[in-house]
């Protein structure tokens, strides 16, 4: 399992920063960072810097990828063609993605690199995922 942040999240756990070991949410140096979890069953590989940069550092193909950028407008870089072009390039073939965002350059983008869109009903004051 790999997650990847521009930076780990100081302060208190909350459902954003769950998964960030609380050794690595102090860490102000990008890099690589592992933790095994689950009684060794899993490796979690935390990798802390830009995307482009985290990206490129990924090692072969995704079956899967669960996109949780924020919205597009808070968080620009991790929506750019480039990024959305590197993740389908490191992406097995018939592989997936999730993400709630539902902006429109988003999905054309991910279109555009190559991934089928499906919409499905929101949750709460989303229409649609």
């Amino acid at each position: 399992m790999f997650a990847m942040e521009e930076m780990p999240k100081n302060g208190p756990v909350t459902a954003e920063t769950a998964l960030v070991p609380p050794q690595f949410r102090e860490a102000t140096v990008p890099g690589r960072y592992w933790r095994m979890l689950d009684d060794g069953r899993v490796q979690l590989t935390l990798l802390f810097g830009p995307v482009e940069n985290t990206l490129s550092q990924l090692m072969g193909k995704m079956d899967a990828w669960y996109l949780d950028g924020f919205a597009p407008a808070r968080n620009p870089d991790m929506w750019a063609t480039p990024v959305l072009r590197a993740i389908a390039r490191k992406t097995k073939p018939g592989g997936r993605f999730a993400t709630y965002t539902a902006a429109g350059h988003v999905r054309r983008g991910l279109e555009e690199a190559g991934f089928s869109i499906e919409k499905h009903p929101g949750y709460a004051h989303k229409r649609e995922r």
